[in-house]
């Protein structure tokens, strides 16, 4: 399971698809916020199968799938890995340098039920 949000690096993305090839499985990748219901889910999804795609075209052998869940993107990304074999998610985009770990990657770290991993 891969978390994405807007400001997701490809890098997070790729390095989902990079341990899903290693390991046979395949990448869910999650995206969590308020309005998952309706048009405004189906238009965030199309947008998130763009950036999944180039990732697609490389990991052939990797299935992709793609969810917008409503809801607070922390517990959404620990709900979401009971089923996982890994968890990646990128470190914290902002606030003080050298803080690597923003509310997501801190809960999923105390909570998930699969290894974690922070991608940069």
């Amino acid at each position: 399971m891969v978390g994405v949000d807007d400001d997701a690096a490809d890098a997070v993305i790729g390095r989902a698809f990079e341990e899903a090839a290693l390991h046979g499985a395949q990448v869910l990748a999650v995206t969590a916020g308020p309005g998952a219901r309706g048009k405004g889910a189906e238009v965030l999804g199309a947008d998130l199968d763009s950036r999944l795609d180039p990732w697609r075209a490389r990991y052939r052998s990797v299935s992709a799938q793609r969810e917008y869940i409503d809801g607070r993107p922390d517990r959404v990304m620990v709900d979401s890995c009971r089923q996982a074999l890994l968890a990646v998610v990128g470190p914290r985009r902002h606030g003080y340098q050298g803080v690597l770990l923003g509310e997501v990657g801190s809960r999923l770290l105390r909570r998930a039920e699969c290894p974690v991993l922070i991608a940069r």
